[in-house]
């Protein structure tokens, strides 16, 4: 296990994009980090993922995509390369906007690349309905985690061709020009690694042909 320390500021204007610094013996998120799959953390796409509810006292979050800048949390563009921290680094900005209460249910965001050859999935189900049952038993091969809002996320190695949501059972898939956010809350039947699974993959496409959309080849902003 390969432990990451964090460092927390003495003061607002001690914070700084790059913190050179991981000396304090302050442990943060540990499980999860062991969790996320050591592919995906050695690839320097990484951002804070900000979120907070859209409505008091339901589950569904909001979400943006930020970087510590001068002392303060700004919004930026996911797909700007400039915008991207190594994990390490991410990690360390995390855990400082998580000590405001308001936003401790922040989490890491992940700019998707084509050249990855990494999908991410949304089943749009919570677990434990009949859709996310099914949904886990054809990717639990590949690295699965429940997300910020409770609903079931998957990565897999491919590079469907296609982006986008489906006309029914409120499936997404995204390869490119997609930030999400990643947890690390691994759902533990699931696979530790990303790996490619053709056969679901194949079942999963079928929703977004049978369903009535026709597949987009364009790219997809994030929701922010």
């Amino acid at each position: 296990m390969t432990e990451i320390i964090v460092t927390t500021p003495a003061a607002e204007s001690a914070i700084t994009p790059s913190i050179q610094g991981y000396g304090n013996p302050q442990v943060f998120r540990q499980d999860e980090i062991d969790n996320i799959p050591e592919e995906l953390r050695c690839i320097p796409h990484w951002l804070v993922s900000k979120h907070w509810p859209k409505t008091p006292g339901e589950p569904k979050m909001a979400k943006r995509p930020v970087r510590l800048v001068n002392g303060k949390f700004k919004t930026v563009n996911a797909h700007n390369p400039a915008s991207w921290l190594s994990f390490k680094d991410a990690t360390n900005e995390l855990s400082i906007l998580c000590q405001d209460s308001e936003f401790e249910d922040s989490t890491w965001g992940f700019s998707l690349t084509e050249d990855l050859g990494i999908t991410f999935l949304d089943c749009g189900h919570r677990l434990g309905t009949q859709e996310a049952d099914a949904f886990t038993d054809r990717f639990k091969g590949s690295y699965l985690e429940k997300s910020v809002s409770g609903y079931l996320h998957g990565f897999v190695r491919d590079s469907p061709g296609f982006t986008g949501q489906s006309a029914i059972l409120s499936y997404e898939c995204y390869y490119k020009n997609r930030y999400v956010a990643v947890t690390g809350n691994r759902l533990q039947e699931s696979s530790p690694e990303i790996t490619a699974l053709p056969e679901a993959m194949a079942w999963f496409s079928g929703f977004f042909i049978s369903g009535g959309k026709i597949p987009s080849t364009k790219s997809t902003e994030a929701n922010p």
